[in-house]
């Protein structure tokens, strides 16, 4: 009979540990830099993969626990690894996705009582910002030395002095730190209605005998 006391068996198998990543990507950045970082227990690291929005998954260079990517277009990013360890020969790993937003936000204005470069007490300009991401605008009107947050829309608080002259800036930002370009605004102010005057005139009139 086999006297099996005689033998020493030790059961190998992958640890659900094996493979976790160290870094924590945030689910939108401006695309300058990441690292993605991770560790494996015993297993060896063979390739990395990245996917950019439709496109098919590409090889990208990466080290034992290690990738930087730099330089990302704006759009959705998807990413993992493969490794080996003793008991399986290619592993691939959880996927991490995150999108970049690298773009400037884009404002748009629309002026109200405003014609040409004259505005009334009516004026006012609506506000729309499109981005990806929500964005914060700020606005200067005139002698302000520093941008307030605007809301949807800006309004003077106080009267419009007649014939001064104004300007409005405004731009756009992110969360990321993209900024939009300013868009000025200069007017002067016509608020009150024009003078009629009145011309004397004399008739003569020539009548015949």
């Amino acid at each position: 009979m086999l006297d099996l006391n005689k033998y020493k068996f030790k059961i190998i198998k992958d640890s659900p540990d094996e493979f976790t990543y160290r870094t924590k990507v945030p689910e939108y950045i401006n695309g300058s830099i990441i690292n993605i970082e991770w560790t494996l227990l015993s297993g060896k690291m063979t390739e990395c993969f990245l996917k950019y929005e439709k496109d098919s998954f590409q090889k990208i260079k990466c080290d034992q626990e290690y990738a930087k990517l730099s330089n990302l277009s704006s759009g959705v990013y998807r990413f993992y690894v493969t490794y080996s360890t003793k008991c399986t020969a290619s592993i691939s790993s959880n996927e991490i996705t995150w999108t970049v937003v690298a773009d400037k936000p884009k404002l748009t204005v629309k002026t109200e009582g405003l014609v040409g470069k004259y505005a009334s007490n009516n004026f006012s300009v609506n506000l729309n910002c499109t981005h990806a991401i929500k964005c914060i605008i700020l606005c200067k009107f005139t002698n302000n030395t520093d941008f307030k947050i605007c809301s949807g829309i800006f309004k003077p608080t106080t009267p419009l002095i007649h014939l001064h002259d104004y300007s409005l800036q405004l731009y756009a930002y992110d969360d990321l730190g993209n900024r939009g370009d300013i868009i000025e605004i200069k007017f002067k102010a016509d608020t009150q209605p024009p003078e009629m005057g009145y011309l004397e005139s004399s008739l003569e009139l020539n009548c015949g005998s």
